[in-house]
């Protein structure tokens, strides 16, 4: 089964993985497989509110320091079934924030309302804001652009997950030009890249008939994977 709560970090800043945690959450929504929540916990440099046509405020940062309530800061969007949480005001304290027991309330809170919760989180480089909350959820999807990581750098991120026992769901190369990366091979047939749809769907399926014992486009903007 898709994990019920997933955290999307990237190592720098302009990797994309803020499109991936929103495309992520819009898939999962469009699955009717529950209501689907997308969290900004990005308070450093927040874009979602953007992205989405929200308020900025009140958010998370809010929630975090007692001013308002959950439900207060839960928004719909235009996607059905997709809701977002911003991530407020800026704060001078955003890891404080993050690591206090109150997130881990929320996050418990909003689990029983919502059948997955997608966290979008600052880049790792520079900062412990993801380190920080990697172990609260089921697993993390860390987010590389190519041509902007290096082979060590990304073991490192990998690494720094492992050392706060995170779930490592997988790594999204974003901005790759499929063309260029496979003009060296040659190919009798040309299969069709599946969507991101057709690859959660088919994971949620086998998921169902393994529960049972049993055997069995708007994903384009995430890029290549």
């Amino acid at each position: 089964r898709p994990p019920r709560t997933m955290l999307v970090t990237s190592l720098q800043q302009q990797d994309g993985k803020t499109s991936v945690s929103t495309n992520c959450a819009i898939t999962l929504a469009q699955l009717g497989m529950g209501d689907v929540l997308l969290v900004d916990a990005d308070l450093r440099h927040p874009d979602l509110h953007r992205i989405l046509g929200v308020p900025q405020t009140p958010g998370l940062s809010d929630l975090l320091v007692g001013g308002v309530g959950v439900t207060e800061v839960i928004r719909p969007t235009r996607i059905p079934g997709l809701f977002v949480i911003p991530a407020g005001p800026v704060p001078p304290n955003p890891g404080e924030l993050l690591f206090s027991p109150r997130f881990t309330q929320a996050l418990s809170a909003l689990g029983e309302r919502f059948a997955h919760i997608v966290i979008d989180t600052p880049p790792m480089l520079g900062v412990s804001d993801t380190l920080v909350l990697a172990p609260r959820v089921e697993g993390v999807i860390l987010v590389l652009r190519h041509g902007h990581a290096g082979r060590d750098a990304a073991q490192r991120a990998v690494q720094m997950l492992g050392s706060v026992r995170a779930r490592v769901l997988g790594v999204v190369l974003n901005h790759a030009d499929v063309r260029s990366t496979a003009a060296g091979y040659q190919y009798g047939h040309h299969e069709p890249f599946p969507s991101a749809g057709q690859v959660w769907a088919d994971w949620t399926t086998r998921g169902r008939f393994a529960s049972r014992g049993s055997s069995p486009d708007r994903d384009q903007d995430l890029g290549a994977l």
